[in-house]
């Protein structure tokens, strides 16, 4: 968590992250935006390759709302998924909202 005064940097991976930030719980989250490259048409994302994000969202509550932006439609399928990926919930393009059931 941070306030209007808060300062930032850039992370090793070039994300601004607060420099004294509010520590909070990944259970206190109701949602987040998961950065991506591609989704697919059951809400599979494809990310940066270091399965950040997926570890991170495995420590959230499971009816924590996972959204993605993406400037482009959904592929058919992301073959090389695994039993780790956490899929988006919900991913809004330009012209089009999709949601995904798990």
């Amino acid at each position: 968590l941070f306030t209007d005064e808060t300062l930032f940097q850039k992370n090793i991976m070039g994300v601004s992250e607060p420099i004294e930030g509010i520590p909070g719980e990944k259970k206190d989250l109701d949602w987040i935006i998961v950065p991506l490259l591609a989704f697919d048409e059951n809400g599979y994302r494809v990310g940066y390759g270091k399965g950040y994000y997926d570890q991170f969202l495995s420590q959230c509550r499971p009816d924590c709302l996972k959204f993605g932006f993406s400037f482009f439609d959904p592929v058919d399928n992301i073959e090389d998924k695994n039993n780790h990926d956490i899929p988006l919930d919900i991913c809004i393009t330009p012209y089009q909202i999709y949601h995904f059931d798990h």
